[in-house]
């Protein structure tokens, strides 16, 4: 039908699917945290950490925690619904959210970290948000941070330039969604 061949083409527009594919690939082995269970995990074949719940029981029935984050040790964290924070930890700082909800969970795990020892890398969900932040327009851009001591980290980061990541500091005055 042409709904299923729309949505197979964004499918094959969609970076995560084809990061996770490159990341494959490559032989790259390494530990992510992911906020989004799915397409990454599975195609990329990495030990995966899902901090929403939905495939590591430690976290199905609660709120991950910033304490939570010493234990886990992500070579490479993806989060998604942290454009709004620039993908920083909150700048004051405050009480570790309780409640479960999806911008409590990401602000708990970049209070939970120790952010100098990450790269931060904005990455498009589409090939099409590369113009479209470019040209201005607002565009969904991931937040990829990068374990600044993981053995891999040089291979990794080919990998996510390859398909549109840019330093978050590049991004930090566009708007973004």
């Amino acid at each position: 039908t042409l709904e299923g061949y729309r949505q197979l083409n964004l499918y094959r527009q969609n970076n995560v699917f084809r990061i996770a594919t490159a990341l494959r690939d490559s032989g790259i082995r390494g530990r992510m945290l992911v906020t989004e269970a799915g397409i990454l995990p599975y195609y990329s074949r990495w030990h995966v950490t899902d901090l929403w719940g939905l495939n590591t029981p430690r976290f199905a029935h609660r709120l991950i925690q910033p304490g939570d984050m010493r234990d886990l040790h992500g070579d490479l964290i993806v989060l998604n619904g942290a454009q709004h924070l620039n993908c920083m930890p909150p700048a004051r700082p405050r009480a570790p959210h309780k409640v479960r909800r999806w911008l409590g969970m990401v602000e708990n795990v970049l209070m939970g970290i120790d952010i100098s020892r990450y790269q931060i890398l904005r990455v498009p969900l589409f090939i099409s948000s590369i113009a479209a932040a470019k040209s201005g327009a607002r565009a969904r851009f991931d937040c990829y941070l990068l374990r600044k001591d993981f053995g891999e980290a040089d291979r990794t980061r080919e990998i996510l330039f390859r398909f549109g990541a840019v330093r978050n500091e590049e991004l930090k005055a566009r708007p973004l969604l």
